[in-house]
């Protein structure tokens, strides 16, 4: 799935070219969400002048252009801690917005939550809600009619987003 700078801001994410980048890095994000995000830039009260951020604004398709003039604008810190962090933001951004799209479908939400469980390496905090995955309730929890619910199930993915906000909240401020 794909997200947009709409879908980062309605999830309350805030988002940098660091955002960007490894989101167009991992196809994450289309590269006209680039140019959108340049033009924000741009538009900013702050922005100070940077010939890369104006070539972005001017809009491009090619995808490894876009990430040769992020790079070679210095718009980005490619650290493993920020790389894992952004990814986190995405995964946040996908999560956040299938839940409000599909909450009241729920097939197609575990098929959707399956799909995102893949594109993000399998994460541990995810296997819980895919159907093929040993779960952590025991057998005795199991035969309980409240442990089997879609509600139940719902629940438990609404806390799952907010620890996953929680941790980038967490990782944000240091």
């Amino acid at each position: 799935m794909k997200i947009t700078l709409n879908m980062l801001s309605d999830a309350g994410i805030e988002y940098s070219w660091n955002t960007i980048y490894i989101a167009l890095l991992y196809d994450f994000i289309e590269v006209s969400e680039v140019k959108d995000y340049a033009i924000e830039r741009i538009s900013s009260e702050d922005y100070q002048y940077n010939e890369y951020i104006n070539e972005l604004a001017w809009g491009t398709t090619d995808k490894s252009l876009a990430l040769k003039l992020i790079l070679g604008g210095k718009l980005v810190k490619p650290t493993l801690p920020i790389k894992k962090l952004e990814l986190e933001k995405i995964r946040y951004t996908i999560l956040f917005a299938l839940y409000d799209q599909y909450k009241e479908f729920y097939q197609v939400f575990l098929k959707q939550i399956e799909m995102v469980y893949a594109d993000f390496g399998y994460p541990e905090d995810m296997s819980s809600f895919i159907y093929y995955m040993p779960s952590n309730i025991t057998t005795k929890e199991a035969k309980s009619p409240s442990n089997n619910t879609e509600e139940n199930f719902m629940l438990n993915f609404s806390n799952l987003l907010k620890e996953i906000n929680q941790r980038i909240e967490m990782h944000s401020k240091s």
